[in-house]
Order: C-alpha cells, then structure tokens, then sequence
C-alpha cells in the first residue's frame, strides 16, 4: 500500500534541509529517505522551478519548488496512513508551503500563518524580543524603484513586514491598505524620522537608508564616527516556540541578506528585559539591554556572539575563525544556531571576534556617546 502527498514552497535550501534533517530523515542528493517498522518515506527534493502550479497554490505562496512524498506501508491495517498524513503536515508547516493529498484531492495551506503566542504575559513583566539587523554601506535600496521592489519581494513571502500604519507621529496619519505602497515609499524617503506599526509578531521593520543622509566618516557632535545605512527588525521572541517560525525567520533574515548583499555585517540575537505594556506593545527602562545595530553608526564587530551572523567581505580576512567554518553564500559568510532561544548561539561553532575589529563598549560623557574605533577598521577616511 502506498500514500502520494506533494507539498509547494518558497523556503530556502537551508531551511529544507534543517527541517528533514530534525524530522530523521537520511540526505543525499535531492533526495531524502525515513525509514520504520510501519512506513517508509521518499522525498524528491530536486524541482526547484515549478512550471505548472494548481491556483490553489500560486494563490497563497510565491511558489518556486515542490516535493514529492512518497509513503510506503508495511501493514495495511496499522495507522500508518494517520502517520503519514501528520507527518507531511509537519513538513508543510515548517515550510510555510501548500500540502496536496493526492488520495483526497484537497489542498491546505500554511503560507499565511498568523502569530498567536502561546504565552500570556502580565503587563510590567519581563520579556526578551529577537533583534535582527543589517548594516550596509551602499545605496542599493535609496532610491524609489529599487526600495518598492525591496518591499513587494519580501512583503510577497512575509506579510506581517508591510506596515499596517505609519507616520511622523503617533497616532500614525496612514495606512497602507488606504494610501497604497508608492506613497509609504515617498514617505519614508522623504521624511528624516518615520514610525510604523506592523503585524504581529513583527512589533517594528525600520530601512535607515534616505539618500539625504551621508555613507562614510562624518562630524557628529564634534568627533569623527562612521554612518552607514542599516535595517532593524523587532519580533515577538515568543514566535521562536513554534518550529515553523524559527524556520521562517532563518528564511527571512538570508533573504534580506541576499537582498543587500554585499553587507558589513548581519545578526539575530535576544534582547532583554523588555516591559510588557500590553498585548504587543513593549516597553523599555534602566533594565532593558539594546541591540548593536538600532542605528546608523558602525564602530565594529560586536563582541557578543549572537543567534545568528553574517560576516560581509571586509571582514572575512580579519574575522579567520569566522571564514574558516562560515557557510558561503554570495559574498559573505554566515553562521546560525540551530535554535536561536539557545543562549550559547554560534559559541558552538565559532570564537568571538578579535579584539582589534571588535566594537568597542560604548562610553558616555553626559548624554554624548563617545565613538572609539577598533584597532582595525577597513573603511578609508
């Protein structure tokens, strides 16, 4: 007796296989095999452009691949066909992708997952949120067309990144169900301080990278310090619980890797002691640690290893542990821990950045942040 489920997705290489590997199935080549007393199942991994895709499909997920599952029993009267249902099911929602069972004919999607936390939290507790954030010293997505490409690409794959609202101040004026894409472009572009509200588990997605503002060494409050464009995303850490989301989220921070490719420098880390102020609502105090990349100032490597990294060319020679077991991909390397709620992150895998390109701790003289630069900086004055 034998069992046919396909299942559609846009989830990275990477992604597939972490989550064929966790589920024990053996690897090789485009193609995955799980054996056991009452199922054997065999995967074809290896379509990765999809020609011909039902409606059902291309209308919930930017479709670009497909696998194959193939269920075989060894005993017609077991549950074996329960399990091999869940199982693909599983698979599905790791991905994020459409399940098709071929025997029933039905579809079921998973590529518009809605976040509800699993955890119900006081207000004024206490709670850590996942930071992610790029650095970038180039103008790849300072002008109109390329940033509105940026934003329909990734906003196609994950929804909850497009503001619901936004605006100089709060109550935000827009949103952008009323006002459309092109004007939130030109609003962000042309105003100097912008906020938005977004979807659950996304509290903020902010592009620090307005033309108007300089990429170099410039004065700022009577020192030297060097300013390049960055990219900061806030999450519901409680979004890490779920298998599916930590997936998704790996996806989500090499996708805009990828897009902003050639990179300084990329991470994920948990950042504590938030204050819960409601039901997505956080806020900070004396307490509250911040994430090393909330702004434009680059002074650099941070010295805490994170989550998850990516290390861009110009640091690949200084960073040689880094080079050496980082996986390559375009032009920087990257490494992430397998879950990113495990507080050793990438310790396992890699030391921590030398002391000579490490950033600095910050020092203060009254409300003036002082930038003191590492020894090595490979960015000309």
């Amino acid at each position: 007796m034998s069992y046919d489920i396909s299942i559609w997705h846009d989830a990275t290489e990477t992604t597939v296989v972490e989550c064929f590997g966790a589920l024990g199935f053996a690897l090789s080549e485009g193609f995955a095999l799980h054996e056991s007393s009452k199922l054997r199942v065999e995967a074809d991994l290896s379509v990765c452009d999809c020609a011909d895709v039902p409606d059902e499909v291309s209308a919930c997920i930017a479709v670009t691949k497909l696998i194959e599952l193939h269920f075989s029993f060894a005993n017609r009267k077991s549950n074996s066909e329960t399990d091999a249902i869940a199982l693909a099911l599983k698979i599905a929602r790791a991905l994020r992708g459409v399940h098709y069972n071929h025997q029933t004919d039905e579809y079921k999607s998973f590529g518009n997952l809605r976040f509800k936390s699993p955890v119900v939290r006081e207000n004024y507790s206490r709670k850590s949120l996942l930071e992610i954030g790029w650095w970038i010293e180039h103008r790849k997505l300072s002008d109109k067309a390329s940033l509105k490409a940026f934003y329909e690409r990734v906003g196609a794959r994950y929804p909850e990144l497009l503001p619901k609202r936004y605006g100089d101040v709060e109550p935000l004026q827009f949103k952008l169900e009323e006002h459309g894409l092109d004007h939130f472009i030109d609003f962000i572009l042309r105003e100097d301080l912008s906020f938005t509200a977004c979807s659950r588990p996304v509290i903020s997605f902010d592009l620090n990278v307005s033309p108007k503002q300089p990429i170099g060494f410039v004065e700022h409050w009577n020192q030297i310090a060097y300013r390049c464009s960055n990219i900061s995303l806030c999450i519901d850490s409680d979004c890490l619980l779920d298998e599916a989301w930590q997936a998704r989220l790996r996806d989500l921070w090499l996708m805009i890797c990828d897009e902003v490719d050639p990179l300084i420098y990329s991470e994920a880390r948990l950042v504590h002691d938030y204050v819960v102020m409601g039901k997505s609502s956080f806020g900070v105090d004396g307490r509250t640690k911040s994430a090393p990349i909330s702004g434009c100032w680059f002074a650099g490597i941070p010295s805490d290893l994170p989550a998850a990294a990516a290390v861009g060319p110009k640091y690949l020679e200084l960073w040689p542990s880094f080079k050496e077991t980082g996986i390559a991909r375009k032009s920087y390397r990257y490494l992430s821990a397998t879950n990113w709620l495990d507080a050793d992150g990438i310790a396992k895998f890699v030391a921590q950045p030398p002391d000579r390109i490490a950033a600095k701790k910050m020092r203060r003289i009254k409300a003036l942040v002082i930038f003191e630069l590492p020894e090595l900086f490979p960015f000309s004055q």
